[in-house]
């Protein structure tokens, strides 16, 4: 056994002693169902095109260009659709399933038009759901409703249940939850067929306005047939929402769900890590699968076994986003949890070529930035091995998922860890 792999036994065999699981991003909130035409998702790792199945996280905001449309099913059935145009943000959202009063959800419509229905979240939290605009405040009493957002008006269109439209300002804090309700507040049902509530900048109030002649959200920005169907005229209570959440659920699968073309696997002898999300027994990972890089202890499965012909050059350079990761770090016999802050991964099948970096933090080193770069194999895997820095993965042959494992020494001890990518 060389040095290297002295290294890595030991590292791997500190790992299942004592060692903490820690996302590379905040847990995924929702994620996206449907993207079409231009548009971007903003997060921590960077600027990416949405697509189907594309995680969503507190923090990230989504903008559309013309002809750009995003729906977004969320962990609680909720389901957004930012239309073209548009620039929204989630600002909140967490969920408490033992205390649900603490439910916490706040987007930001930046401008453009976005349609909310409400989920099980705000079901049973309505006074903590806000949608801010430049000028407005939003709560909702369990509600399915469109907004347009100007840079000196506010549009609000419902569906079902209710609204509640407030102007920002001393008695409604952009910072606060839930509905603003005071003197100038304005409470709008679905009720009131063809009426909208508007509230422009110059105004101290919303008021309620005709549809006819008026500009709506829908003109603005005309949704997609795959929205979901409005719901009826007036709401019918907690049946009639659970059949449209349910309805919402079974469009998109979730995560978990999903096959998975690339799997990592902990061999008989490793036992599962706390709070491990990221690796299966390896006997469930080589189902469909073969087994490409790993370790005394993990080994990364890969869909399919090596096609007769390599990897296309046509794909040319993919732009990866990290997934999720579990990283430690080992010193002078100890091992202390870290964390992995953001990362990228790009990938030049045209020219056989990677490269990669992670932000890796640990209260022992601070700060700390992995970089690594090198050749691709024609059948997906690549490797690097240097005096600080050891790396091993494998991409999936249609390029979309990829993942490896990596070690890197900093501070007189070593990070180790695995991550998972998607596009």
């Amino acid at each position: 056994m060389n040095r290297t792999q002295g290294l890595r036994l030991y590292l791997w065999s500190a790992l299942l002693l004592a060692c903490s699981v820690v996302h590379a991003t905040s847990q995924a909130v929702g994620e996206v169902s449907l993207a079409v035409g231009t548009s971007r998702l903003h997060g921590s790792n960077g600027v990416v095109t949405p697509v189907r199945g594309v995680p969503v996280h507190v923090g990230d905001r989504i903008d559309t260009g013309d002809g750009g449309h995003v729906h977004i099913r969320f962990v609680d059935g909720a389901f957004v659709s930012v239309r073209p145009g548009s620039r929204l943000l989630v600002e909140s959202y967490f969920v408490d399933k033992d205390l649900p009063a603490n439910n916490a959800i706040k987007f930001r419509l930046e401008e453009g038009v976005a349609r909310s229905i409400s989920g099980r979240a705000t079901e049973a939290a309505r006074d903590r759901f806000r949608l801010n605009t430049p000028i407005a405040a939003i709560g909702v009493r369990g509600t399915d409703f469109v907004t347009l957002a100007e840079k000196n008006r506010v549009a609000v269109t419902v569906n079902s249940g209710e609204v509640v439209l407030a102007r920002l300002g001393a008695a409604c804090a952009a910072e606060a939850y839930g509905p603003c309700v005071n003197g100038q507040s304005l409470t709008y049902g679905r009720d009131r067929s063809g009426e909208m509530l508007e509230l422009r900048r110059d105004q101290n109030s919303p008021r309620v306005v005709p549809l006819s002649g008026a500009r709506t959200p829908d003109q603005v920005a005309p949704s997609r047939s795959e929205e979901p169907k409005a719901a009826a005229a007036e709401a019918k209570g907690d049946a009639e929402t659970e059949t449209l959440l349910s309805r919402l659920a079974s469009t998109v699968p979730s995560p978990a769900d999903r096959p998975r073309a690339l799997v990592w696997g902990r061999w008989s002898w490793a036992q599962q890590l706390p709070f491990d999300q990221l690796t299966v027994p390896v006997a469930e990972a080589r189902e469909g699968r073969h087994v490409t890089v790993g370790s005394s202890y993990y080994a990364l499965f890969r869909e399919g076994s090596r096609p007769e012909t390599p990897l296309p050059t046509s794909h040319g350079e993919v732009q990866f986003v990290l997934r999720d990761a579990q990283v430690h770090y080992s010193k002078a016999g100890t091992v202390q949890p870290a964390a992995v802050n953001g990362g990228w991964l790009r990938i030049d099948f045209g020219k056989r070529e990677f490269s990669t970096g992670l932000t890796l933090h640990n209260i022992l080193t601070g700060q700390s930035a992995f970089t690594v770069a090198g050749s691709v194999r024609d059948d997906g895997i690549f490797a690097v091995n240097q005096s600080d820095t050891q790396l091993a993965g494998a991409v999936t042959f249609d390029s979309k998922e990829a993942g490896y494992f990596f070690e890197k020494s900093a501070g007189g001890g070593t990070f180790s860890g695995v991550t998972r990518w998607g596009r």
